[in-house]
């Protein structure tokens, strides 16, 4: 009879079993995804990190390190599953404010420098080099400041590259113009800016020839300005893009 059958073959309901086992395995983890972020991200945090750290630890004291640990370990959330590409473009644009903003301000004092003209407090004459350095040594060695420039260096390297990993191909295209463009502004600040910003820092004196060739400076200003005016577009049309759509490669 069909009770003897089943009794004497019970694979076919081992084998079903052990199927939706499987499936029900396969269903969760699509809908829970890993909670360590993709390797290539966690490579990419690792690298900056030391680096970076290679590069500016002869200049650090205790204060410095505690920030440089301190940032990057609040930049971890970055590169988390749960951040997806529209979230990564709505971060972009108060990012692109913080450069924008910082740049301007700068921007005045490098213009004094440029110009070489005397400045007038209502008392005296200041000369604008010394004025400039003033400014820069007190502002470079505020630990806020360190750490909002940290913040925004790292968030943009980071950034772009899990928008460009976890985008559908559709929108793939769009970060890698920013990253591209992130790249070229980054590294021309990196390079020009950045070396002058740690003599300033680190001397006790004004010298008038920390700021000879003052216009490479400038330059390297607004190539970021150009990285920043060609990325905001783009930042605001991922931002308009359906979340669902974006999620493809985050599975």
């Amino acid at each position: 009879s069909s009770q003897s059958r089943r009794r004497r073959d019970p694979r076919p309901t081992l084998a079903m079993a052990h199927h939706n086992v499987l499936r029900s395995f396969a269903t969760a983890s699509m809908r829970n995804p890993p909670a360590l972020p993709e390797t290539h991200l966690i490579l990419a945090w690792l690298g900056s990190y030391s680096s970076l750290m290679f590069w500016l630890y002869p200049n650090m004291d205790w204060t410095d390190f505690a920030i440089f640990n301190g940032i990057f370990l609040a930049c971890l959330p970055v590169i988390s599953r749960q951040m997806t590409p529209r979230l990564l473009a709505c971060l972009g644009g108060p990012i692109c404010g913080l450069i924008s903003g910082m740049q301007i301000i700068d921007l005045c004092f490098d213009i004094c420098i440029l110009h070489d003209r005397p400045i007038s407090d209502g008392f005296e004459m200041l000369q604008p080099r010394r004025l400039a350095w003033v400014y820069y040594h007190m502002v470079l060695n505020a630990p806020h400041v360190n750490s909002v420039l940290l913040g925004i260096i790292v968030i943009c390297f980071l950034g772009s590259i899990a928008g460009i990993g976890r985008s559908s191909p559709e929108v793939q295209q769009r970060w890698l113009v920013i990253g591209a463009m992130m790249s070229v502004g980054v590294v021309s600040y990196l390079g020009a800016v950045m070396p002058r910003y740690l003599t300033i820092r680190k001397s006790s004196a004004f010298e008038a020839s920390m700021f000879d060739g003052w216009q490479v400076v400038i330059a390297a200003r607004l190539l970021l300005f150009l990285s920043i005016i060609v990325n905001l577009p783009l930042v605001f049309s991922l931002q308009l893009m359906p979340e669902e759509a974006e999620e493809q490669k985050c599975k």
